[in-house]
């Protein structure tokens, strides 16, 4: 039996009539070609059956990352922030940014940090910022709400961490909030616990699609009928301003022990307790915003970081650009925390 004759690239070349380094662009994506001149070649090298060497591929990749350079590859971060000093107050950001700075530099890339809050930058700006360094990846880094953000995506390789902005069709890297819920509620019911429930913000359950209410809901399985908690959705905007209600939903439900991702409430607990008359078993869905010996769930930021780096570096390798029809979401699990063994164990 003949085995059939692998198509080329230059034979892609030879059907079109262009060069074969011409085609060699427009299959690895280069923003040197037009859009349109991409889409016909690449369609193209698809009806022809061609498919690129994997061995020359990996030998090609090898040589571009073993050369020397005189300055390492930058990658932009991009943060809806003011400053460094608002980034200091905000705990879990900080540890993503400084954990992807660390693995940016394992890797030899720079992580450049791009600061797009209260008129630092606009998106024109930010453009040709990045185009005069020859940005090419970027990672939007945790923003906290829909913004204005609209640069020419097609020259960029983009990752997010966590997913606003929505309308933003890129990868994105965040904590499995999910997993972090059930896992909270599986500790809870193997230590006996019978009337848990559960206190997020709204922006929260939007921002992370509603995977707070989902870990909780399926964990509720887990509990007596009689003792499932509705859970409890606050604005979030002024916490004292909603204490009164939180505590009547608490008195209401009967509430023994709270499961929450607001860092805030720990210093009101006292006052909660001495209005319920009795003891509030409070447990943090992120226990490393806390000083205190509370149990909790300790969200694994660091690899969030990590992550982002390790997917924006290989779309840069591989010069995947522009906005995705079908983005992909890669969630990091988490683990239990517990103060008197002073270390955490890890969820299996």
């Amino acid at each position: 039996m003949s085995r059939s004759k692998r198509v080329t690239m230059k034979d892609v070349a030879d059907a079109i009539g262009v060069h074969q380094t011409t085609v060699s662009l427009a299959l690895r994506n280069h923003s040197s070609l037009p859009v349109k001149t991409r889409e016909i070649i690449k369609q193209k090298a698809r009806e022809l059956g061609y498919a690129p060497d994997p061995m020359l591929s990996a030998l090609v990749s090898y040589r571009q990352h073993s050369r020397p350079s005189k300055a390492p590859p930058t990658i932009g971060y991009i943060m809806d922030l003011r400053d460094e000093k608002e980034l200091e107050h905000l705990k879990c950001r900080w540890l993503f940014f400084r954990n992807a700075q660390k693995r940016a530099e394992e890797l030899g890339y720079r992580l450049e940090v791009f600061y797009y809050g209260s008129g630092n930058f606009n998106s024109r700006t930010l453009d040709r910022i990045f185009k005069t360094r020859q940005i090419t990846g970027l990672i939007i880094a945790a923003f906290t709400h829909q913004t204005d953000l609209s640069l020419s995506w097609e020259r960029y390789s983009v990752i997010k961490i966590e997913a606003l902005p929505f309308n933003l069709h890129f990868d994105v890297v965040e904590n499995n909030q999910m997993q972090v819920t059930q896992l909270a509620m599986q500790k809870m019911h193997e230590k006996g616990h019978r009337r848990v429930g559960m206190l997020v913000g709204q922006h929260d359950e939007v921002h992370t699609r509603n995977l707070f209410s989902a870990g909780y809901l399926v964990s509720q399985s887990m509990f007596a009928p009689e003792d499932r908690v509705p859970m409890k959705v606050i604005e979030g905007i002024n916490l004292e301003e909603e204490l009164d209600d939180i505590i009547h939903w608490l008195q209401i439900y009967h509430v023994e022990t709270l499961i929450t991702n607001w860092n805030e409430l720990v210093p009101f607990l006292n006052r909660i307790e001495i209005a319920l008359n009795r003891k509030l078993t409070l447990v943090p869905l992120d226990i490393d915003h806390f000083d205190s010996g509370l149990m909790g769930v300790k969200q694994n930021h660091e690899a969030v970081g990590q992550n982002a780096v390790d997917c924006v570096t290989n779309l840069m390798r591989n010069n995947k650009r522009g906005m995705l029809e079908y983005p992909t979401i890669h969630l990091v699990d988490s683990c239990w925390y517990e103060p008197e063994t002073k270390q955490a164990s890890i969820n299996v």
